[in-house]
């Protein structure tokens, strides 16, 4: 009797442990069709982020460039006095050359 338990016991457990055929195909099937999504997904990022590399670095560049820009306006331009004349450094310097060859009388 316990021999016909004991069998009746594992048979059950064998036939309720197996998957229908269906099922495993649909399984098989859903995991062929995520890695494939995966792998599309993948090389998206990768072109991407080669895209974005690239951008980056064009933004870098234009930074610098504006940065350097910026610094030669600075050196090139500068206000006299309280009103709006601009003056160049160089021409700031050969004024200053000039007024101080002038005797304080001239001025």
């Amino acid at each position: 009797m316990s021999k016909k338990i004991i069998t009746l016991l594992v048979l059950t457990v064998i036939l309720s442990s197996c998957v229908s055929s269906k099922k495993y195909a649909a399984l098989e099937q859903d995991l062929t069709d995520t890695r494939g999504q995966l792998q599309k997904t993948t090389m998206e990022k990768e072109e991407l982020e080669a895209r974005f590399n690239i951008i980056e670095k064009r933004v870098d560049a234009y930074n610098a460039k504006i940065s350097s820009l910026q610094e030669k306006n600075n050196q090139q331009m500068e206000f006299v006095g309280n009103d709006l004349t601009v003056l160049s450094k160089d021409m700031r310097k050969n004024l200053n050359t000039i007024l101080s060859k002038l005797s304080p009388e001239e001025l």
